[in-house]
């Protein structure tokens, strides 16, 4: 099975450092349900923040933090010699990506997920 793409976007915060849910594009849901055994190979900004933009995302499982972080100033896909987020390997469950801004001007924010197959 060919890997799966996704767009996920955090709407406009109400605060700097308030951790609001993303939702899929596609779907509109909050969370990204696997199946089987699966991992997020890659994860980027699209597009990139606009300059003093900052986020950190913290991926979530069944409402329970994971403890894994990724921060907007590493994903982006413009930087020469990017080093991939993944593989993070993902057991069964509801997976969520919880998004907050950390520096700059209030904006909304969206990012592109990578994973091995199909959830």
């Amino acid at each position: 099975m060919p890997p799966l793409i996704r767009r996920i976007t955090r709407i406009l915060p109400i605060a700097l450092g308030a951790f609001i849910y993303a939702v899929d594009d596609e779907t509109g849901f909050p969370f990204i349900r696997v199946n089987n055994g699966n991992a997020i190979l890659d994860f980027l900004n699209d597009p990139d923040p606009a300059a003093g933009l900052t986020y950190q995302i913290n991926i979530i499982k069944n409402g329970i933090d994971t403890g894994r972080r990724i921060f907007s100033t590493s994903i982006s896909p413009l930087s020469a010699g990017r080093v991939m987020i993944g593989p993070i390997k993902l057991s069964v469950g509801d997976y969520s990506f919880a998004v907050a801004q950390t520096a700059g001007a209030l904006a909304a924010q969206s990012f592109i997920i990578k994973f091995a197959a199909a959830p």
